[in-house]
């Protein structure tokens, strides 16, 4: 008797009916989030004939079919927490794919088709054993977000550089030592967050980085806060927390846009007298920090709302709270 052929979509509805997952050839969305899945029908990407979205999370897969490279109308995969260890080498061909969620999975590198995908808007890679980001990342020409934060990366592509649509940016706890100049040239970024890696020096290209608000540089090796940073003018979040910084520059008066300013942790013993020029200040976090005093200019920070500093070091600020009519203190209690 001959073999009875099988369609990839008769060969999905029977898995699926198997797995108690919902499917139809031209469904648009498919949801396979906590399924305890280990794998994929080989055929899965011949199944489907509109599909947009694919979620595949927390479940145990350690890869995708190939055929997931056939889906042409791909905009959407998201696969967190799952284990899994590469990507399909063809990934490239889904070229109308705008968004790639990949984190809490085993990757350590990607394929070099990714530079294909250059409709990619969000790129997300966190919490996966990425040691080396591939130089063809910039001609993802329409990236807009990035994340690699919780991998082993040690150092960045002078090619990241190209990504000029790029907004948020996220890089914390790695092991870079050292970032590029040509991360200067992204004039579009908004967030930078570099907390948690082995840097000692910022670059001076940084100046360039004229639309970036929030920059976080906690927990690294900084030693001096460079005076590029001050042309950041649309500057509203500065976190500089856990460095073996000793003292803040005059400078940072230029910073007239600054909200919040974060310093816990350094060594700073006091603050430069222009302190209280930041007109636009609302919060200032200085925990396990032991002052010698503070400038009478304080009381010219008519927008701050709320100091969080150690208990032993709040009489430092007590007398703010009768000028600052809204100002909070907050004590740290160890």
């Amino acid at each position: 008797m001959a073999k009875v052929f099988e369609s990839p979509v008769d060969i999905m509805k029977e898995w699926s009916e198997r797995n108690n997952i919902e499917y139809d050839e031209e469904m648009k969305e498919l949801n396979l989030i906590s399924k305890q899945l280990t794998e994929l029908p080989l055929e899965f990407g011949y199944a489907f004939t509109y599909l947009t979205t694919i979620k595949i999370c927390n479940n145990k897969l350690e890869e995708l079919p190939d055929s997931i490279c056939s889906i042409m109308t791909l905009q959407e995969i998201v696969c967190f927490n799952d284990k899994l260890r590469c990507l399909p080498e063809e990934i490239g061909t889904l070229t109308i794919l705008k968004t790639l969620k990949l984190n809490s999975n085993n990757i350590s590198e990607f394929p070099d088709s990714i530079s294909c995908l250059t409709n990619l808007k969000f790129l997300e890679i966190s919490y996966n054993r990425i040691s080396e980001v591939n130089e063809l990342i910039g001609n993802l020409s329409s990236l807009t977000t990035l994340h690699l934060d919780n991998n082993n990366i040690t150092c960045l592509p002078d090619s990241l550089g190209k990504l000029r649509k790029l907004k948020r940016l996220n890089l914390e706890d790695n092991k870079i030592t050292e970032i590029n100049e040509s991360i200067g040239r992204l004039s579009s970024l908004e967030l930078l967050f570099l907390k948690g890696n082995q840097i000692s020096l910022i670059p001076d290209s940084f100046s360039n980085l004229s639309s970036l608000e929030y920059l976080g540089i906690e927990d690294n090796k900084i030693t001096e806060i460079n005076e590029s940073i001050g042309y950041i003018r649309y500057l509203k979040e500065f976190c500089i927390e856990n460095n073996n910084i000793n003292s803040i520059p005059d400078w940072i008066s230029k910073l007239t846009s600054l909200e919040f300013f974060g310093c816990s942790g350094t060594n700073i013993t006091t603050f430069p007298t222009s302190f209280g020029n930041l007109s636009s200040l609302e919060e200032l976090y200085c925990e396990d920090i032991k002052f010698d005093s503070i400038p009478e200019s304080f009381s010219q920070l008519t927008s701050l709302i709320c100091i969080k500093c150690d208990k032993d070091q709040k009489f430092h600020f007590d007398n703010l709270s009768d000028i600052l009519e809204n100002l909070s203190i907050k004590e740290c209690l160890k």
